[in-house]
């Protein structure tokens, strides 16, 4: 049998033991409940709130950042903001949609901050631009404390003049897709001469001129 001073250290042992885990146990349990009042709130009672019907529209659009609305859930949060809307939900569903939707929104937010992909990701390694820290979540909480969801996706996004730009060109370019000149595709070129590849030469007939010509006119060249 171990000896009064070997019980003493044993027993000490315990106690020390049982004061970290409860104190583990009180941070655990401090960290739940401060995430659980500073999480976002998307519903007020089984209705959406205005701010959550706004991001399913901002993740809508996320199309003109370039981004892909499929990568947040998109769809299927249009579809249970649509349902939410006319019928009330359960408190699950309600807990599920809340998550799922704030999930959707940070991700938005650091992926129209940042970019996808990193820059060491890119073609022979590329330094990272430096840039200050961002927290999507903490900004979006903050956000949505300012009632200004909306403002602060537009501030998120880069803001520089050749970015903003971009996102015109995409839109032109996107628009082009149903223009009915790119519909009918262009006759071949005349062969060339001496057998050499099609070439369609200065002052040469060509039954593809008007089609051609439109394409350039809606390409703004």
């Amino acid at each position: 049998m171990p000896n009064n001073g070997g019980m003493r250290r044993c027993a000490s042992a315990l106690l020390i033991t049982a004061s970290v885990l409860c104190v583990a146990l009180a941070t655990a349990l401090r960290t739940e409940a401060a995430w659980a009042t500073e999480r976002p709130v998307w519903f007020e009672g089984t209705r959406p709130t205005a701010s959550a019907l706004e991001a399913v529209e901002i993740l809508s659009a996320s199309k003109s950042h370039g981004l892909e609305p499929r990568d947040y859930d998109t769809d299927a949060l249009v579809r249970a903001m649509q349902r939410a809307t006319l019928e009330p939900l359960d408190a699950a569903t309600i807990a599920q949609l809340e998550q799922t939707l704030t999930v959707a929104m940070v991700r938005y937010l650091a992926d129209v901050h940042g970019g996808r992909i990193t820059a060491q990701q890119l073609p022979y390694g590329r330094a990272a631009p430096q840039r200050s820290p961002f927290d999507p979540a903490a900004y979006l909480q903050a956000a949505l404390e300012r009632g200004r969801l909306r403002a602060a996706a537009e501030d998120a996004a880069p803001r520089l003049s050749q970015y903003q730009q971009l996102r015109l060109a995409l839109a032109r370019y996107r628009a082009l897709i149903d223009d009915p000149t790119w519909k009918t595709p262009l006759p071949s070129l005349p062969a060339g001469a001496h057998g050499g590849p099609p070439k369609l030469e200065p002052g040469q007939p060509y039954a593809g001129l008007g089609p051609l010509r439109a394409r350039l006119v809606a390409l703004g060249d």
